[in-house]
């Protein structure tokens, strides 16, 4: 048995976060099981099975199948387990299944900034995960690159896959530096459409960034991370101006 995912789970008591518990997936062949412990380095656990219906829905003819084998320079997202065990609305494979839909869209009317679906990884039926082409970077990467200054250029680039995205009815409801990425030749991409709805509907997943909460799929969720991507990299061109004149 492997680990397979794990995470500190943390809570709020009145004005302070502070640690609640462990949470570990194990992994043996294709089952999965999940346990909890109080401790942030557990010694023993007793793992729980985890059934394989909450994680991998079924495939189904509108969704388009990646081919096998995967091409070169593909990457397959896989469900965080991580919920498994708790009292959530929406299960790993529930995710799974919404993203799927939203990436069929993405496919059928691609953009230049938005990160290439490839299809749904199968196995006995059941979607393993789903294939996007592969990116190396991260604009958190290189936000915390002292040496690399993000080109300005790079916010345009975003605004314009947000506004093809709301022209198609989606709004992203995730956009931060960790959910943009960039092509081998510069160009930035939005990925991780987990937390897409479409205008006006509830989130299922916890959007939202640096203390923003969103509850439903609005415009402005979107344009009011990019302002703050914007400022971030506007601060970074001031700061590196300054030290220039300096």
């Amino acid at each position: 048995m492997e680990v397979y995912q794990k995470g500190e789970c943390w809570e709020e008591k009145g004005s302070e976060v502070t640690f609640s518990h462990t949470k570990i997936i194990l992994k043996r062949g294709d089952d999965f099981f999940y346990a909890a412990t109080n401790l942030h380095l557990p010694s023993s656990i007793d793992p729980i099975p985890i059934p394989i219906d909450h994680i991998r829905p079924f495939f189904s003819a509108e969704l388009t199948r990646a081919p096998t084998p995967l091409p070169d320079h593909t990457f397959v997202k896989v469900p965080c387990l991580m919920d498994c065990g708790s009292d959530v609305k929406y299960p790993p494979n529930a995710l799974v299944l919404i993203e799927a839909q939203i990436c069929e869209t993405l496919k059928q009317y691609p953009h230049s900034n938005i990160a290439e679906y490839i299809g749904c990884v199968t196995q006995d039926d059941r979607i393993m995960g789903l294939c996007f082409a592969k990116y190396d970077k991260t604009l958190a990467d290189r936000l915390s690159d002292q040496d690399d200054l993000v080109e300005l250029e790079v916010t345009l680039a975003i605004r314009r896959g947000i506004e093809y995205l709301h022209r198609l009815g989606i709004m992203h409801n995730d956009i931060n530096p960790h959910n943009i990425m960039f092509k081998s030749d510069g160009t930035p991409v939005l990925i991780d459409f987990d937390s897409c709805a479409h205008v006006g509907e509830k989130l299922v997943k916890g959007g939202g960034w640096e203390d923003e909460d969103y509850t439903h799929a609005t415009p402005m969720n979107d344009y009011t991370a990019l302002k703050k991507i914007e400022d971030i990299i506007n601060s970074q061109w001031s700061d590196a101006k300054a030290k220039f004149q300096e």
